[in-house]
């Protein structure tokens, strides 16, 4: 007997060459049992109306693209900081937290509720007056560098099309410094900090740095996974480094002294130097402060 109009068999023969594919719905667990039961109910809706399930998946899709699309382009600059964070600086800097801490102070307050987008050169040019007007010195440079990364970031994934550093000139001349400390400065230091007001931790992490030469950062976001104790080698990875190479620090044997005592302090943690916050390892500014304040 023929079919009705608008039948159930119509509609089959209608979409039938789509009949037999295969759907997916979501990947678990980003995508729960009730979440996979609706899409699938819309998606059998679809069949009863006659509609191509495919294409009409593939254009909720593209909709969810776009709607994602427009509010990347529309994110505010503490959006872009928190992602920027998150996606970028996180996974690849050990010293993060510093990036964080001159974002937080100085970029979120003036620009936090403006959008991304908005942002001009000239915008960044009056916060480096300004920083440098309350007597912010080489700071202004990294603050700079930060914020262009931070930009550099914002264009690849399409949040704004052009930096507003590009640019933007250091504004702070920096000179090579070729000052060394004397004996009698070295003994100072060294004696010195034994009467230091400041945490063990900060006083062992100095010690460290004097005796291996190596920069504070790279001391502070040290992890044991880095050291060959029984070798008598520190391996400064690749992320730690400021020239972005990987570079081997020898162990003298005052250097395993301290890192001896290090261990007594660090206990489990995979940091030598572990912050009061969990997971995380103390800051620069940290030491910076300790050393002011002595």
């Amino acid at each position: 007997m023929p079919s009705e109009p608008g039948s159930l068999s119509n509609v089959y023969n209608t979409i039938r060459p789509h009949w037999a594919l295969r759907l997916t719905l979501g990947v678990y667990p980003g995508m729960g049992l009730k979440e996979a039961r609706e899409s699938c109910n819309k998606l059998r809706a679809c069949l009863e109306r006659g509609v191509d399930p495919v294409a009409w998946q593939e254009e909720q899709e593209r909709q969810a693209a776009e709607v994602k699309r427009k509010e990347e382009q529309t994110a505010t600059v503490a959006q872009l900081v928190e992602e920027y964070l998150e996606r970028w600086a996180k996974p690849r800097k050990r010293t993060w937290p510093e990036d964080q801490r001159m974002l937080n102070k100085d970029v979120v307050p003036r620009w936090g509720k403006r959008k991304a987008k908005e942002i001009t050169r000239h915008d960044v040019v009056k916060m480096l007056d300004e920083m440098q007007d309350r007597g912010a010195t080489t700071t202004v440079n990294r603050t700079l560098a930060c914020v262009r990364k931070m930009f550099n970031f914002a264009v690849s994934r399409g949040v704004v099309d052009v930096s507003p550093c590009l640019g933007v000139q250091a504004p702070v001349a920096e000179r090579q410094r070729d000052r060394v400390l004397t004996v009698e400065e070295i003994r100072a230091f060294w004696n010195g900090l034994d009467k230091a007001g400041m945490d063990e931790g900060t006083r062992l992490a100095l010690r460290l740095q004097f005796l291996t030469a190596t920069r504070k950062g790279e001391v502070v976001t040290a992890s044991w996974s880095d050291f060959d104790l029984a070798g008598r080698w520190w391996t400064i990875p690749v992320e730690s480094s400021k020239n972005k190479l990987a570079h081997r620090i020898p162990l003298s044997s005052q250097a395993l002294a301290i890192l001896e005592r290090i261990k007594a302090l660090s206990g489990d943690s995979p940091w030598l130097f572990p912050s009061r916050i969990p997971g995380r390892h103390v800051t620069q500014t940290s030491v910076d402060h300790a050393l002011r304040k002595n």
